[in-house]
């Protein structure tokens, strides 16, 4: 059997995407994305839930996304669940998952009202 880890998001940026620095020298983008799901409660009603996601984009495409991802921005990612563990100031272990990105597309005008000019 062969191993899947594919993640694939359709959202809208929280802010800015940030360019960054890795120790190593390489150049990384991170963003925030937030996805929205939606529900029946205990009651019958529906309800919204967004989820937020923490994105990284690696090299070439990682300044791209840093020019033109801006709060709000429409968003569609393609990349794989990353973990890793970080220490606490207490000494506990914490667990943290992120999406690496392996492709970012601006999905300006699809997640939008369209506009006369969209038509």
């Amino acid at each position: 059997m062969k191993d899947v880890n594919k993640v694939f998001l359709i959202g809208h940026a929280g802010a800015d995407a940030q360019l960054r620095t890795s120790r190593t020298g390489k150049n990384y983008a991170t963003l925030s994305l937030a996805t929205n799901r939606n529900y029946l409660d205990k009651e019958g009603e529906w309800k919204r839930e967004t989820d937020w996601h923490r994105i990284t984009v690696w090299g070439e495409k990682s300044e791209r996304c840093a020019k033109d991802i801006k709060k709000g921005s429409p968003v569609w990612v393609e990349g794989y669940l990353s973990c890793f563990e970080t220490i606490d100031p207490d000494g506990k272990k914490q667990s943290k998952t992120f999406i690496t990105a392996k492709d970012v597309s601006l999905l300006a005008g699809i997640l939008t009202s369209p506009s006369k000019t969209d038509l």
